[in-house]
């Protein structure tokens, strides 16, 4: 069966990536792009040569799909989000899912859990299934700290300016749009189910944060009864950054880049010399492309079975408490 997928949102992410994937795929026919600017969506569906849906007709437009991908600003999606619902159109949700708890809860509760995923893509990256299984099978014990660098200069206003800098569209700067991606990676690793704040700074740009720091306190399993891992990151668009994740545990530390073609290094844990390095899986993906094909797959399969994919949005609360906690905090003391 292939399966017809509706394109709410013209913007760059779905231009480079959601539908050059879309249009190869077997599995799926793009049924139709759509936006709020209805001109820039006319000149994406042409194109990729497929229909575009004015903006007015959306409504009717939604019966003739089978999923749909959201890929427009978190504060404007609640009510595509319970239209989509009422359709009963499954959805993909670009990342990130919610800002806050709430948020998490209202869109969870419209839609059975195998029907909306959000594109937390970096889960199917090789690396990640690496480090999963290192975890699992418990290689090197259990893992003390976690460190996370990324991010890159930019210009710190004017031309770095998008929707994130309005807090009703966005809500906030690169701790939601690119730090929750990392975040989410480790998160999803240790299957995280509690934390604290321990510090944390950030460099505001009016509402928006452009550099974010912190040590946090993650709690695996249930509860804080065990021991915490901790977790230290910093995210930047003022300053370069190395872009990895570093997991450290007794005797070793194991290091990947926040790249999907980037391999796994082990060390020793004093060592200085250069790390042995993984051979590629089997199981995982290295592209960008490779990434994003993967998680409609995962979707597309959930619709067949009715099993809640890898991306199913339910497995983002962790990500979305965390978040939430942090700006909190933040805010508190600006």
């Amino acid at each position: 069966m292939v399966a017809s997928v509706g394109v709410i949102g013209a913007g760059v992410i779905s231009r480079t990536v959601h539908l050059p994937v879309l249009t190869a795929m077997t599995e799926a026919r793009v049924a139709w792009v759509a936006d709020a600017n209805d001109a820039q969506a006319a000149a994406v569906a042409a194109a990729f040569d497929v229909p575009h849906a004015p903006i007015a007709t959306l409504t009717s437009a939604l019966g003739t799909c089978d999923a749909v991908l959201l890929a427009i600003p978190i504060g404007v999606r609640a009510a595509y989000l319970q239209e989509l619902a009422r359709q009963n159109v499954a959805v993909l949700v670009e990342k990130p899912f919610a800002r806050n708890r709430r948020e998490f809860d209202e869109n969870i509760a419209l839609f059975p859990e195998h029907r909306i995923a959000c594109g937390f893509m970096r889960r199917a990256y090789d690396s990640t299934l690496q480090m999963q299984r290192i975890l699992r099978e418990g290689w090197f014990g259990q893992p003390l700290r976690v460190r996370i660098s990324e991010g890159g200069r930019t210009t710190r206003t004017g031309a770095d300016r998008s929707y994130f800098d309005d807090p009703a569209a966005g809500g906030g700067g690169i701790l939601l749009e690119l730090g929750c991606h990392a975040l989410d990676v480790v998160l999803y690793l240790l299957a995280t189910e509690d934390h604290e704040i321990v510090s944390q700074r950030m460099i505001l740009d009016g509402h928006a944060d452009r550099k974010a720091e912190a040590e946090v306190l993650l709690y695996p399993g249930s509860g804080r009864g065990g021991q915490p891992v901790v977790l230290n990151y910093v995210f930047s668009w003022l300053d370069s950054q190395e872009n990895y994740i570093d997991f450290e545990f007794p005797t070793a530390r194991v290091r990947f880049g926040t790249q999907p073609n980037a391999t796994v290094l082990v060390y020793g844990k004093s060592s200085a010399a250069k790390g042995l390095e993984f051979l590629p899986s089997a199981g995982g993906v290295s592209t960008t492309n490779q990434a994003f094909y993967r998680e409609w797959r995962w979707l597309l399969e959930g619709l067949a079975t009715g099993v809640p994919s890898p991306v199913a949005a339910r497995t983002c609360l962790r990500v979305t408490s965390l978040v939430e906690d942090l700006y909190a905090v933040a805010r508190q003391s600006a």
